[in-house]
């Protein structure tokens, strides 16, 4: 049995988003499905949320399934801010 891949910057950066987007379709938030959410998740802001969080992570010695966890919860905080949502609480 082999082991998965190592998850690289950029694919890490991709499966963040993509949980992020997911998340937020679940809350079931009017306004806030799947398709409104990927609209504004994939944008330059929450890339780069994401690229530094799941950085900084890593480099505190975070796993990469941890660093992605922590990078998922700060593009959340983001999203739910920016969009007047409140508090996060997963």
């Amino acid at each position: 049995m082999t082991s998965p891949p190592a998850l690289t910057d950029e694919t890490a950066v991709s499966h963040i988003l993509a949980a992020a987007i997911q998340d937020i379709a679940k809350q079931g938030i009017p306004g806030h499905d799947q398709e409104a959410a990927h609209g504004r998740v994939v944008s330059a802001p929450y890339v780069l949320v994401a690229q530094v969080s799941y950085a900084v992570a890593r480099e505190g010695g975070k796993t990469p399934r941890g660093a992605v966890r922590d990078a998922v919860l700060s593009v959340l905080k983001r999203y739910r801010q920016e969009c007047r949502l409140g508090e996060y609480a997963p």
